[in-house]
């Protein structure tokens, strides 16, 4: 039998305000689910009407109960007084019920998300890379790790098997996203890298997360149909920094002006400005600097300045971009504390995403006895 949670529990951590009219006075308000779409409601569940970007749920809080919702979170002031009345079940205010949703979900599965270590990844380019990379690297390191991510969200459960979930979205549904959250800490995940896309992030689908990380890797035009402006997109992306980043969280940002389009660099630098930073890139102040690199097609020798410790690295990956995303992996783990030695020695060999400048080898032949063969799809 599903677990039964009241109002005062699901709703914990969010102020709201419970509307019991007359006629819903004998309507018990504990839950043993929650959605945000009025065709799976049912009885026991608590619908949250949430207004999107093309849709309103707010529209449908007449179907949700008809299927069975015993009660309805709304935004306050979002529908009026008539309306209100004419429901048979509790009504209960919030401020953003999106954000509350998120709120929810978390609680629904026992907070899962305070039980990792969250990194999340945000930006135009190079997060799904950069999440490649950290998994190999903690992996290798002996840490338990999950991913979500555009390709899949993975882990692996407490016998070794590797559990892949397809996804369709960069950063799925709350209500899924915590799912997964309990599945991983039941499985016996210790670090989370999450990519966090900014249609995520403004429509509150990490509510209720609070990350140990945040990583920012660069800001090119994408996305404007939804954000309408470079500005906008930018400031949906600094709230994984300024609402999302855990007070005593580390930030892992670009140095270089060229990382972050439309001269909006100090935008971000004001986001992390309370919170510890590491900055990474080729600039004379970066903390992670990149001081001279070599490409050829069998790999990439390059050098970097880290926090005054010169490293001489080497990687199988090709391709200048993937020296960013390399710079941005060395941050975080300089973040998480790992040792510079032990760093030097685990890069080398570490894997980027699969489809992302792959190159293809005979495990039969040796490879400097091949034809450099790579495969690429990222968009």
């Amino acid at each position: 039998m599903a677990r039964l949670l009241s109002v005062e529990q699901l709703l914990l951590g969010l102020d709201y305000k419970v509307i019991l009219r007359k006629q819903a006075e004998n309507v018990e308000l504990n839950f043993d689910d929650i959605t945000s779409d009025s065709r799976l409601s049912r009885g026991g569940s608590l619908f949250f009407a949430i207004a999107g970007s093309n849709v309103d749920g707010h529209d449908y809080i007449a179907d949700a109960v008809d299927r069975g919702a015993r009660a309805v979170v709304v935004e306050a002031g979002k529908l009026e007084q008539e309306v209100c009345e004419s429901f048979d079940v509790p009504l209960i205010e919030v401020e953003n019920s999106a954000e509350a949703y998120g709120v929810a979900a978390g609680n629904l599965n026992g907070r899962p998300a305070e039980k990792m270590k969250f990194i999340g990844v945000t930006g135009t380019n190079g997060k799904t890379t950069v999440t490649y990379l950290l998994e190999d690297m903690l992996r290798r390191l002996g840490y338990q790790v999950g991913v979500i991510g555009t390709v899949n969200n993975r882990y692996v459960d407490a016998d070794g098997k590797k559990i892949i979930v397809p996804t369709n979205l960069t950063t799925p549904d709350a209500k899924i996203l915590q799912s997964l959250f309990s599945q991983m800490v039941e499985a016996g995940v210790s670090h989370l890298i999450m990519e966090v896309s900014s249609h995520a992030i403004a429509q509150s689908r990490v509510a209720g997360i609070s990350y140990d990380l945040a990583v920012f890797t660069n800001l090119s035009r994408d996305h404007l149909d939804y954000h309408g402006g470079m500005e906008d997109y930018l400031t949906a992306k600094c709230r994984l920094f300024s609402e999302l980043l855990k007070p005593d969280g580390i930030a892992v940002i670009p140095a270089d002006e060229i990382q972050v389009a439309d001269g909006l660099l100090s935008k971000l630098r004001l986001a992390v400005d309370n919170k510890k930073c590491f900055t990474w890139g080729e600039s004379r102040d970066a903390d992670i600097r990149l001081d001279d690199y070599e490409i050829q097609l069998g790999g990439t020798r390059y050098s970097v300045n880290l926090c005054g410790s010169k490293l001489s690295l080497a990687t199988q990956l090709v391709g200048r971009f993937n020296i960013d995303n390399l710079l941005v992996t060395i941050a975080v783990c300089h973040s998480l504390g790992i040792d510079k030695e032990i760093l030097a020695r685990e890069i080398v060999d570490i894997k980027g995403a699969p489809g992302r400048i792959e190159r293809i080898l005979d495990p039969t032949v040796s490879p400097e006895k091949q034809p450099v063969v790579f495969v690429d799809y990222a968009h």
